[in-house]
């Protein structure tokens, strides 16, 4: 996960969702009986885990921080490419076998008036993690402003015709948005293909908040972000509100499916394990 620019102030954190290919209700021995098993209040079932590599399979590491005054939490490892190490910034909010669904933490993107300048600060996210794709029928692209064009897509590489990208554009009259539904006023929804792995975010700088700040009291963000639409509840409110752990649930999930084609080791190996699930990819509730 990497930010592209300037990181903007008031930077909000949402929920997403690693879905895994199977669901289960057996038990299993290989983590064995030392294996810590939860973390933060977080239950980290094999084939997650934490310690020694008996603990847990390949692609499914976890490490139990203490972010501090003693407050643990459960973070996935991922391997970062450029330095060759670990990294466990990707925070694990629960793992359901049950569901086949593990919901992690990642950000949105900003785009931002400063008052102060008089110029527009973006925040703009690529996310991206090995061996998972996001679901397309949890996701939604999601994007919340008085006047915002967002797109989301992955444009990597030289293939022109593979690339994929898709937005939405939100608008408000008078600073009021409605959100619960996202129904178009201050806020809209787009679906995402299945099978995305990657995806990058960012703003058409032609559609700003500089022109409606002027001090009345309107927020001067949109926002853009991948997440579970199912968690997307709010009420009618002003945009001044926008940037608030009230405006947008701030344990909202999105959700994205272990991949790997459905036929990788790990999903032999824990189909051997447990119970073998036939629905790989998350639901709509």
């Amino acid at each position: 996960m990497t930010s592209h620019t300037v990181l903007a102030a008031g930077l909000v954190w949402l929920g997403a969702a690693v879905v895994v290919p199977w669901l289960a209700a057996g038990e299993s021995e290989i983590g064995g009986a030392e294996c810590q098993r939860s973390c933060g209040g977080v239950d980290i079932p094999f084939p997650f885990g934490m310690g020694t590599d008996h603990c847990w399979l390949l692609g499914f590491e976890i490490s139990c921080k203490d972010t501090g005054n003693g407050v643990l939490k459960p973070f996935l490892v991922t391997m970062n490419h450029r330095t060759k190490g670990k990294d466990a910034v990707v925070e694990v909010l629960n793992i359901s076998l049950e569901q086949g669904e593990v919901k992690v933490l990642h950000s949105i993107s900003s785009y931002c008036y400063d008052a102060a300048s008089g110029m527009m600060v973006s925040s703009e996210w690529s996310w991206s993690l090995a061996n998972y794709s996001f679901s397309s029928t949890a996701n939604k692209f999601t994007v919340v402003g008085c006047r915002a064009l967002a797109y989301i897509g992955d444009t990597r590489g030289n293939n022109v015709a593979a690339m994929y990208q898709t937005g939405c554009v939100a608008m408000c009259f008078d600073g009021k948005m409605s959100l619960n539904p996202c129904s178009g006023m201050g806020c809209c929804q787009t679906a995402i293909p299945k099978g995305l792995q990657y995806y990058q975010v960012w703003f058409d700088h032609r559609l700003n908040m500089s022109g409606i700040d002027g001090g009345g009291g309107l927020g001067p963000c949109s926002f853009a972000v991948l997440m579970d639409s199912s968690n997307f509840t709010s009420s009618t409110s002003s945009s001044n509100n926008i940037s608030s752990p009230e405006f947008i649930n701030n344990n909202s999930p999105s959700a994205f499916n272990s991949s790997r084609g459905g036929k990788a080791p790990v999903v032999q190996r824990a189909r051997r394990l447990q119970e073998s699930s036939r629905k790989p990819w998350i639901r709509v509730r």
